[in-house]
């Protein structure tokens, strides 16, 4: 495809920029007058210096984005060194006009182990800068997860331990990841969510692909193939880079504090700009009275993954297209808010805006500069005459006049799906301009007949088939109302029935619908962090939903503190709780959030509603808050016993009565902000910026079509627990809300050729059982691939019996011990493990929960035993139900006693270890942790050091001849022996190196002993008196460290300091230059251990001590056989050997 394939000589180790390759593209694409390149030898050391950011401290993503700028637009020449006018403005860096090599020079590095693991990296270069990151397995299904981990901690933006490459985070403009069955790309701010699939090849053709792959047979593309052939050709590379990124900086005004993100484009973005930029180009030669050429067509995005940022990709396109940068570019929305939106987003893209009033919109329209202007449709409302007068008298009935006649303009029309009348007044005023619409849903009959007459026929569909194959949308999963009896039997008895709120379906009164709406989603929702709206029939009810939704929030509360005493106490309650009291106990450690729930309602309100209104409407703008709920849940559970009494019973927590709920007593005081999370519209649902925990959406009345478009995208993919309770019966009757819409329209825009809403909406209960059966059909086909050979041979199909057996397990950790094997079981339990939490209690197979108990704990035993690099592997929260599902298996198995500490001096190691049954276990934690015993902490004796390293090897390699049951037992015992051997050497070092408790004598004693230690007789006594020495010092301090300003004035601690000379001086023999170090050290001993200095000095016995102290060494050796007056020094001074043997 045009990429040469070279080993560049980059710096990191072949990671980061190569210095020679990107000198000699500067040299190329920038020649002087004389053919030549203008730059000197001293200019070009300053573009090396700017691409690498040498000097500037900044945040590697702020980097990335800050060089991917100067690869677009050329370093300014006006910052180098001795430029002066008549020099060219600019450096460039990259041919952008020209995609052939030749100008700019594309190499493919070879392949590089990121860590000495299977997966490899090829390095794409351009002009010597890693722009392309590519991680590629190609024989290993389902791990791309694992493998985009992998690239964002090669770029030093993940948190494992895989060396970074700083010199590639800065300069790598995309990552992509490969395995068996996909691929996808990002950069390096994307998440793992974020990582998106690729399944264009256009500016390309499919048929031309197959043709450079050698295809005979027309198939579709591979995953990878459409990803290679669309993104990483040099000319498709190139345009990429140039136009289809969105970048974001923002923060302090230091670099190193400011914090960025860059987005690459989706497919369907990059391809609809592709259409509609070929769409003007052949427009351009249209004959002059052609009419159909100012219908450009719709782009229909159903996915809506950015209208804002496909427009800036549209016009950043345009801009440096060479025969459509001169057009005029209209952007026409229809609301003031979504005006601003696109306005600054599009000024993220580096786009220049005008926003011209309704008075001056004509003036704006007629000039007809290469600008880009902003309108909504109450300004064309507006346009009249030439005059710029916005509101003419009501006689003047006359059509607009046509105001600009080029051909141009491009008019972008925002929302095509809701075209008014103002549209076609444009039509009018810019006869010639090129119409073009984008929309995201699907348009009625009238209004798609309507845009099909402004804008033409479909340019570019992304389809909501499209958007559920790549994983950006999910069904919706709903329920019926019977779902919400949850804790009590009978709903209906916890309020009493109002007979003015019946409202909604179903025939309950409001009361009742909604505390069973607040129960259900309390015990289903609340551990979660899920957010809930309600879909009220009308205001009044959204009113007075939130009223009623407090009631039946105090009165569960009251219920939660009625507990029995009894029941909270006891940790076998769950065993013999009823259902309901199960369903409380859960409750009662979140119990203080419950009380901060706030309802809101989110409703228009007018001057002429009732005044108790006006408080949704001060409220309005502060939307939902499933962050804080999130947070709430994650704070420290209050303590029971904060409400009993320790000499009788409980004491009572709250009031008897309903509504009035109280703190529970003793519990901590504070001022909690209440948690809006529980929010009621009448029309629009709120948007939830809650991907990340789940939606739980109430309908209280019927929904159309544009309503379940909101449900959709008020979720993103991966969040299993968003749900819609239908109270209304409102799913099933969509089937006459899609009455509204032409049947082909629909088949065009969504996919699916009949009832799209059965492919849209599915029965919660149903999905998950699909999902369940199809995710454990996986396992269990993974498990027959890496179960025990004889089961194999025998031809068993393994499922649940493979993790109940001991030794099937240990088979499975086995295989486990490769990354990527590792890698695609933790997909695959992941996957299951949230299906099944996502399911309605209680209605999942019991086999089911067995063998996700089953996989947590070969989960956890997998993680803590091969402790695998990445954090990819840390076992995840899949939810509240799970977690504690699990938890329970690994307590009732054992397992985390079974699961000895990482390092073998823990006092408990040897007993764990030896606890496991199976021998291949008691080998595999005792290998790791002899080797990191002899690697990491080595004895202090090499000799003994390396006798036990040859005992290791040796044991391994008779290990590795006889392999079967009786020798992997020998293997273990021989371990364990060696395991004990060196912890009775580590335990004889210990003892022979102890050192007891110092007097302050005895730590001056060592230091003095230090500075005369090369003052030796030959018997190796020292010639001075350094007890009698170690004395004066500890005298001298004790008369110092008394004044209690000692720690504080400089003025003591030099009048000390000097004394101190002296006394060394006179006591040790030194030269005066060689006590100033020494006197230091002592005042700053002086300081560190005052307290003990005064405590020696009030000791009755302080003489006797100190006489002690000088007849016993500091290794509680007595010296007493030594001459008088002098110290036997048990240790080397700093001039000789160090260390002991053990």
């Amino acid at each position: 495809m045009g990429w040469t394939r070279h080993e560049c000589p980059g710096d990191d180790e072949g990671f980061g920029p190569c210095r020679e390759c990107l000198l000699a593209a500067v040299d190329r694409l920038n020649p002087g007058a004389d053919g030549t390149c203008w730059l000197t030898d001293t200019q070009l050391e300053a573009v090396w210096a700017a691409v690498g950011g040498a000097g500037r401290p900044e945040r590697v993503e702020v980097a990335n984005i800050r060089l991917s700028r100067l690869l677009r637009t050329g370093i300014p020449a006006q910052n180098l060194p001795d430029w002066h006018d008549g020099l060219p403005g600019l450096v460039r860096l990259v041919d952008w006009e020209d995609p052939t090599p030749g100008n700019n020079d594309f190499r493919l590095a070879a392949e590089r182990g990121i860590d000495g693991t299977a997966a490899l990296d090829l390095v794409l270069r351009v002009n010597g800068l890693p722009w392309v990151v590519i991680v590629h397995e190609p024989d290993m299904p389902g791990v791309v997860d694992y493998l985009i981990h992998r690239i964002l901690d090669l770029a030093g933006v993940g948190r494992g331990s895989v060396p970074a490459r700083p010199g590639l985070a800065r300069c790598a403009q995309l990552l992509v990841v490969m395995d068996g069955t996909d691929a996808r790309l990002g950069t390096i701010t994307s998440s793992a969510r974020e990582f998106a699939a690729w399944r264009t090849v256009v500016p390309a053709t499919e048929e031309q692909v197959r043709a450079e792959l050698g295809c005979v047979v027309e198939r579709p593309l591979q995953s990878w193939e459409a990803l290679t052939a669309g993104v990483l050709r040099p000319s498709h590379l190139l345009g990429l880079v140039r136009n289809f990124f969105h970048e974001e900086e923002w923060g302090a005004f230091a670099d190193e504090d400011r914090t960025a993100v860059k987005t690459v484009a989706r497919y369907p973005q990059y391809r609809a700009v592709h259409r509609v930029t070929d769409i003007l180009t052949d427009r351009l030669g249209a004959p002059a009275d052609d009419a159909t050429a100012s219908r450009a067509g719709l782009v229909w995005n159903f996915e809506d993954s950015g209208t804002e940022q496909t427009l800036g990709f549209l016009i950043r396109r345009l801009r440096t297209h060479a025969q459509l940068a001169d057009h005029m570019i209209v952007v026409v929305t229809h609301r003031r808010e979504r005006e601003w939106q696109l306005i600054n987003a599009l000024k993220m893209d580096e786009v220049r805006v005008i926003r011209p009033q309704a008075w001056s919109t004509t003036r704006a329209l007629a000039l007809g500069t290469p600008d880009v202007i902003t309108l909504t449709t109450q300004k064309l409302a507006a346009v009249r005459t030439l005059t710029g007068d916005p509101y003419p008298g009501p006689e003047e009935t006359a059509p607009p006049v046509t105001v600009n006649t080029q051909s141009n303009i491009l008019v972008i029309v925002d929302e095509a799906n809701r075209v008014t009348a103002q549209h076609a007044r444009l039509r009018e005023l810019l006869p010639n301009a090129a119409f073009i619409g984008f929309a995201d849903t699907p348009a009625d009959r009238r209004s798609q007949a309507v845009a099909m007459h402004l804008f033409g026929g479909l340019v570019d569909v992304y389809t909501a088939r499209d958007a559920l194959t790549d994983g950006v949308l999910t069904p919706v999963l709903y329920e019926p109302a019977s779902a919400l009896d949850y804790g009590k039997a009978e709903a209906g008895d916890l309020m009493a029935s109002a007979p003015d709120q019946m409202s909604g379906a179903g025939g309950e009164d409001l009361s009742t619908r909604a505390a069973r709406m607040f129960r259900y989603w309390a015990f289903t929702g609340l551990r979660h962090g899920v957010a809930a709206q309600v879909v009220a029939s009308s205001r009044a009810d959204a009113d007075r939903y939130c009223a009623a939704l407090r009631d039946a929030r105090d009165q569960l509360l009251v219920e939660i503190d009625d507990l029995d005493p009894d029941l909270l106490s006891d940790p076998a309650a769950e065993d013999y709780a009823t259902e309901e009291q199960r369903a409380m106990l859960g409750l009662w450690a979140h119990r203080h959030v419950l009380a901060r729930i706030d309802p809101r309602a989110s409703i228009t309100v007018n001057a002429m509603d009732p005044p108790e209104w006006q408080r949704w409407a001060e409220r309005r703008r502060w939307g939902s808050d499933p962050i804080g709920l999130a947070e709430a849940v994650a704070e420290r559970q209050p303590d029971p016993s904060w409400g009993a009494d320790p000499h009788d019973a409980a004491t009572p927590r709250t009031s008897s009565a309903a509504g009035s709920h109280e703190p529970t007593s003793g519990a901590p005081t504070r001022n909690a902000r209440a948690l809006t999370v529980f929010t009621v519209v009448r029309s629009r649902l709120e948007e939830v910026d809650n991907s990340w925990n789940g939606h739980l959406v109430f309908l209280d009345r019927g929904i159309s079509a544009a309503a379940l478009w909101q449900i959709m995208r008020a979720r993103r993919p991966g969040d299993p627990i968003h749900r819609v309770v239908d109270h209304a019966d409102a799913i099933p009757g969509l089937e006459r809300a899609f009455a509204r819409y032409d049947a082909d329209h629909l088949r065009d825009v969504l996919g699916f050729e009949e009832a799209p809403y059965r492919d849209l909406c599915k029965d919660r209960e149903q999905a998950v059982a699909e999902t369940l059966w199809r995710v454990h059909r996986e396992i269990r086909e993974f498990l027959n691939s890496h179960g025990s050979a004889e089961g194999t041979v025998r031809g068993t199909s393994y499922g649940i019996d493979a993790l109940r057996t001991e030794s099937q397990r240990e088979d499975l950790l086995a295989a486990l011990a490769d990354p990527l094997t590792h890698a695609r079981f933790i997909g695959l339990v992941r996957r299951f493990l949230t299906a099944l939490n996502s399911a309605p209690p209680a209605k999942a197979e019991p086999v089911y929960a067995e063998f996700a108990g089953w996989l947590g704990v070969v989960q956890y035993v997998a993680w803590k035993r091969h402790r695998p690099d990445s954090r990819y592997f840390v076992p995840r929260a899949s939810g509240a139900h799970v977690d504690d599902l699990v938890e329970r298996w690994l307590e009732e198995t054992r397992t985390r006693y079974l699961v000895p500490p990482e390092r073998m001096t823990a006092p408990d190691f040897l007993e764990r270890v030896s606890a496991n049954a199976d021998p291949r276990a008691r080998i595999a934690y005792l290998l790791a942790a002899l080797w990191a015993q002899l690697t990491d902490r080595p004895l202090a004796n090499p000799l003994r050091q390396r006798r036990f390293e040859n005992r290791l090897a040796a044991i391994l390699r008779v290990a590795n001849v006889g392999a079967d049951a009786s020798g992997t037992k020998r293997t273990a015992e021989a371990l364990l022996v060696l395991a004990r051997d060196i912890l009775a050497a580590e335990r004889d070092h210990t003892q022979a190196t102890s050192v007891l408790a110092l007097t302050p004598v005895q730590r001056v004693l060592v230091l003095l002993k230090h500075a005369v230690s090369g003052q030796r007789q030959p018997d190796g006594t020292a010639r001075v008196a350094v007890r009698d020495a170690a004395m004066a010092v500890t005298s001298q301090i004790v008369s110092e460290a008394r004044s209690p300003h000692f720690g504080r004035q400089p003025t003591a601690r030099n009048r000390l300091r000097k004394e101190l000379r002296q006394v060394l001086e006179e006591q040790l023999g030194l030269d005066w230059d060689a006590t100033g170090p020494l006197a230091v050290r002592l005042v700053e001993l002086a300081v560190e251990r005052r307290e003990e200095f005064i405590r020696h000095a009030s000791d009755s016995a302080g003489a006797g001590n100190a006489d002690k102290a000088g007849n016993t060494d500091v290794t509680g050796s007595s010296d007493g056989a030594g001459t008088a007056g002098a110290v036997v020094l048990p240790w080397p001074g700093v001039a000789g050997p160090a260390g002991t043997n053990a």
